[in-house]
């Protein structure tokens, strides 16, 4: 869906590259993460996520787009709602950051 609007969901290692065409000398990259640990905050994302894949906005567009099919997204759905409830259940999420500064 990213790529079907036009965002880039690997713009990450690019933003050093795109800063210095620009004209920034000096950069500067990190990255910090999105922990899901608790079983209050897996449950809460799980849910999240599954209620997300539903919603109109993006159910009717993968469906009209053959992405996918209504059944299997309501499997996806499901499956994030459980993964929430487990009690294994943990999420990472990257984010690569970079600042630039000009002289």
């Amino acid at each position: 869906m990213w790529v079907y609007h036009g965002a880039n969901p690997f713009f990450g290692r690019n933003q050093r590259t795109l800063l210095r065409e620009v004209g920034f000398v000096r950069i500067e990259a990190s990255a910090s993460f999105d922990c899901y640990t608790t079983p209050d905050d897996t449950q809460r994302l799980g849910n999240y996520l599954a209620d997300l894949l539903m919603q109109p906005g993006i159910a009717d567009l993968v469906i009209e787009q053959g992405w996918t099919t209504r059944s299997e997204l309501e499997r996806m759905s499901s499956a994030w709602q459980n993964w929430g409830e487990h009690a294994d259940a943990f999420l990472a999420r990257a984010r690569c950051e970079a600042v630039g500064w000009k002289e």
